[in-house]
């Protein structure tokens, strides 16, 4: 696999796209992309940041995924009101690329259908990663991730990010094909010979005692054991009443059975009848849960001390895709340049850093070797590196 990048933060949307598609376009030799990967901010007309980028490669034949957040992440750093076009040559590498509407309406259809039409890209294929892009504003991308997982047979990692907006919450734009979507769900499937890593960087600290949920369906937290309600559970840890605007900096950890590993869903809403509104589904294998907290240094802190671990970086990828929830864009502020630098540390410098701030994550923890179950994530930092083999 041959990777190239390109950025573009100029005014005019069709300028934009041609800029990009030049530089990619002269990084691969002219060579026709068997890829191209989108991302960007709402600040553009979509139908023309294409018209721009075919008018420089002129084949519509070309797969094209992506879609927007607040703000991408490139070898500059990070960025508003700027696109980033990624060009892939498969050098033996096979992508599919599938694509559903309707993620608001029936989320777990919607994840069945796009994995169903990215196999189908993939032309027999034995699909080996998965990057995923849903709508961070509609549906559920817990169902999302259920509906792809049953198609897959549970067997294929699954990373990616949901798209979003620049917190306006107003619209969350996907990208398949030369079109531009809302409601809906992209999916890429990658197989052939190459190695992947994917890191689960969290930062947010759990606090406090256990609580063990007692009602609770979906996203919707109601009572712990021992008749607790979730906002006496808050108060019991934290001594104080939580402003409503406050509750997104106090994300629950939920726990998985037989597992230290956990995993966080930003609190929404808190409903009429007391009940909290979360992110994101509360996984069945979820044993207890806990309050957590978090500030900048202790977000900073957690990124450093994870990546001084790593071992995996030692022999350089060919591009690394960064997803991470625009919570932590919102808490870093002007410090997140510190967060790329700790990562760049130990990644050389020619190796491609490219995503996009966004609205939850999704995937796996690995454990001896070996990834465990599918899982979306809130308020935290995905890594997917990927090498030739």
């Amino acid at each position: 696999m041959e990777v190239s990048y390109s950025t573009s933060s100029l005014f005019n949307a069709f300028k934009a796209g041609v800029s990009v598609a030049e530089k990619v376009r002269e990084d691969l030799k002219k060579k026709r992309p068997d890829l191209l990967i989108l991302y960007g901010t709402v600040k553009y007309d979509y139908n023309e940041v294409f018209d721009g980028i075919l008018s420089v490669f002129e084949d519509e034949t070309i797969p094209l995924i992506g879609g927007t957040g607040y703000g991408i992440v490139s070898q500059e750093g990070c960025q508003d009101s700027t696109i980033l076009l990624i060009g892939f040559l498969s050098n033996g590498m096979k992508f599919g690329v599938g694509f559903s509407e309707g993620v608001g309406e029936n989320s777990y259809e919607a994840g069945i259908n796009a994995a169903l039409s990215a196999l189908k890209s993939l032309e027999k294929a034995k699909p080996i990663l998965g990057i995923l892009h849903s709508d961070g504003f509609r549906g559920n991308g817990s169902a999302v991730l259920k509906g792809i997982d049953d198609i897959l047979k549970g067997k294929t990692p699954i990373t990616g990010g949901t798209t979003g907006d620049n917190l306006d919450f107003k619209e969350a734009y996907q990208f398949y094909n030369w079109s531009c979507y809302s409601n809906g769900v992209v999916l890429l499937l990658l197989a052939g010979t190459f190695e992947f890593n994917i890191d689960i960087i969290q930062g947010w600290k759990p606090i406090g005692s256990e609580g063990y949920l007692e009602k609770y369906e979906g996203n919707i937290v109601s009572t712990l054991k021992d008749g607790l309600t979730i906002q006496d559970f808050y108060r019991q840890i934290l001594g104080k009443d939580i402003p409503k605007q406050h509750l997104g900096f106090y994300p629950l950890a939920l726990y998985q059975k037989d597992n230290f590993d956990y995993i966080l869903r930003a609190a929404m809403h808190i409903l009429e009848d007391g009940s909290l509104k979360l992110a994101g589904d509360v996984p069945p294998e979820t044993s207890f849960v806990r309050v957590s907290k978090a500030n900048k240094m202790e977000v900073l802190r957690d990124v450093s001390e994870y990546m001084k671990k790593t071992t995996h970086f030692s022999k350089s990828p060919e591009i690394v895709f960064y997803f991470s929830c625009g919570a932590r864009k919102a808490i870093l502020g002007c410090d997140l340049a510190f967060e790329l630098n700790y990562i760049r540390e130990f990644i050389s410098e020619d190796v491609p850093i490219a995503g996009f701030f966004t609205f939850a994550e999704f995937g796996p923890f690995k454990k001896n070797n070996d990834y465990g179950i599918n899982l979306l994530h809130n308020q935290t930092l995905v890594l997917c590196s990927i090498w030739n083999a």
